[in-house]
């Protein structure tokens, strides 16, 4: 029994010794995005009918805790009260910006509605998207 804890005690003082070998001389990893905490985050949402999903989302994005954030909330054409509950709730949120959708050719998804609008209202580097 004493030969096993002997063997044990061996084996976690060379696995330390093995780890702070590798933490010294392995290469670190550098910074691969080129924010500081003080970079603008644009986050991108686009709503069409989405009313069930507004209060909800509202609620999610405040609970972001990045220090500098603006949510564009693009509504595209809603038939129903999506419009009318983002303008509600999104006073909530510090730095906010609704936008109305137009038409686009047929084929393109909702990323490109996303970028399309991101290029008329905001012209920052780091750029989320985000669904209901």
């Amino acid at each position: 029994m004493i030969m096993l804890l002997y063997f044990l005690i061996f084996f976690l003082v060379g696995l330390l010794i093995w780890v702070m070998i590798n933490q010294s001389f392995m290469p670190r990893l550098k910074n691969v995005f080129p924010t500081k905490k003080t970079s603008l985050v644009s986050v991108l949402v686009p709503l069409r009918n989405e009313q069930k999903n507004v209060e909800a989302l509202v609620k999610n994005l405040k609970k972001l805790t990045y220090p500098n954030l603006e949510f564009i909330f693009l509504d595209d054409q809603s038939s129903d009260r999506t419009q009318e509950l983002l303008r509600q709730q999104s006073h909530q949120l510090a730095n906010s910006k609704l936008i109305n959708g137009k038409s686009l050719p047929k084929g393109l998804g909702w990323q490109s509605v996303c970028l399309s609008s991101a290029k008329s209202t905001s012209i920052r580097r780091i750029l989320a998207f985000s669904r209901c």
